[in-house]
């Protein structure tokens, strides 16, 4: 919030009321997590949220999220049966692998489980027990997410162009060429950031 604030005020743009820009940052995050297929985007560090899956009788199962970590899966749920807890890197694993990073050297999330078996069962009757989301944000995310909203900001006050050149908050840096960078060009642009970052789908 406080980096967003500095942005608008290196715009020359007054913040709106402090309600209405933790709107447009809420808003800003469910874009993004719109647009990546990530959602919740960033982990909150919890292991406490159980997610039920039906399986498809295939060895793979898509999670059609994200995961910072697992804490349990297990199969042959319902409702009278907590079923067979599975042993990790034995009977299932994690895809993709621990390890592998983006461009941005953040730890992608985990997208997919491969078992060691071709899975069949009633409907829900995997649960899958995690934190759910990316362990860290990278900073691309994070930078496009910033501009986004200061551009959001500036759309509904003003609907002017920005007018800064470069501005730096931290790690963050956001430049404007010539400080003619649009509004559009700037949605724009956030969209062609995220594109790098779109959960894909194997199923």
């Amino acid at each position: 919030m406080s980096d967003l604030q500095t942005y608008l005020q290196a715009m020359n743009s007054t913040a709106p009321s402090q309600l209405a820009l933790e709107d447009i940052v809420d808003e800003t995050i469910q874009e993004i997590e719109r647009k990546t297929r990530y959602a919740p985007f960033l982990a909150d560090g919890s292991d406490e949220t159980a997610i039920a899956y039906t399986p498809n009788g295939t060895s793979i199962l898509d999670l059609k999220k994200g995961m910072a970590s697992v804490a349990s899966v297990s199969v042959g749920v319902s409702a009278t049966s907590s079923g067979t807890v599975l042993t990790a890197d034995q009977d299932y694993w994690t895809m993709p692998n621990i390890g592998v990073r983006s461009n941005d050297d953040v730890v992608k999330p985990i997208t997919y489980i491969q078992f060691a078996d071709e899975q069949y069962g009633a409907v829900n009757s995997i649960e899958v027990v995690g934190d759910w989301g990316w362990a860290a944000i990278p900073i691309t995310v994070y930078n496009i997410g910033l501009k986004r909203a200061a551009a959001e900001v500036v759309r509904i006050k003003t609907g002017q162009s920005l007018g800064a050149e470069k501005i730096k908050e931290g790690p963050v840096m956001l430049e404007f060429p010539d400080g003619k960078t649009t509004l559009s060009e700037f949605m724009s642009e956030f969209d062609r950031r995220l594109r790098g970052y779109t959960r894909a789908s194997i199923q």
